[in-house]
């Protein structure tokens, strides 16, 4: 049993696991969302991001994306017995499509000591397009969008600026298969 969880490990699960990102269209009414991150802590499964939005107001319909590690075969059970659900229209693994496209965002706050530090954070964000929400004396907080790789890069470049401070939220991925 891991250390820093209540509930135990599943046996192999990391082996072959993979990211998965899940999209799941469902009524908006109560419960749901319950219901499905049920089937995730059931086989001991954790939920990396989530994201529920409604995307059809006339059907009373919203999006969830979930983003996932584990075994491709528990993942696939999971959807199976997603689309079992009665709220559940429909539950795709974007990672199995041919096609898709996936974004999310991220604002950062940056505190710094000095000018140099100052130009460093503002050549990453040249580089990775990120744009400035607020800036501040010592401080500056930017916008940044794309894929979680893209995203997690321009973090892991502004960690080599020694003596600064950074403070973050991510939405987590949305996504949609073409």
């Amino acid at each position: 049993m891991s250390n820093s969880s209540v509930y135990p490990t599943p046996l192999n699960t990391f082996k072959q696991s993979k990211r998965s990102v899940l999209s799941v269209i469902v009524d908006n009414e109560p419960g749901i969302l319950a219901r499905i991150t049920g089937l995730f802590s059931g086989r001991g499964y954790n939920i990396e991001a989530l994201n529920v939005t409604v995307v059809d107001i006339k059907d009373n319909l919203s999006r969830i994306t979930i983003e996932t590690l584990g075994e491709e075969r528990v993942v696939n059970q999971i959807l199976a017995q997603l689309e079992k659900l009665v709220p559940v229209h429909s539950a795709i693994n974007l990672a199995n499509l041919k096609e898709s496209y996936e974004a999310e965002i991220c604002l950062v706050k940056i505190q710094f000591e000095n000018e140099q530090q100052n130009n460093e954070i503002l050549s990453f964000a040249d580089i990775y397009r990120a744009r400035t929400v607020q800036k501040r004396q010592l401080l500056v907080i930017y916008e940044i969008s794309g894929t979680s790789e893209r995203i997690n890069k321009f973090l892991d470049d502004l960690h080599t600026i020694s003596g600064i401070k950074v403070e973050k939220v991510r939405s987590g991925p949305i996504g949609l298969g073409i």
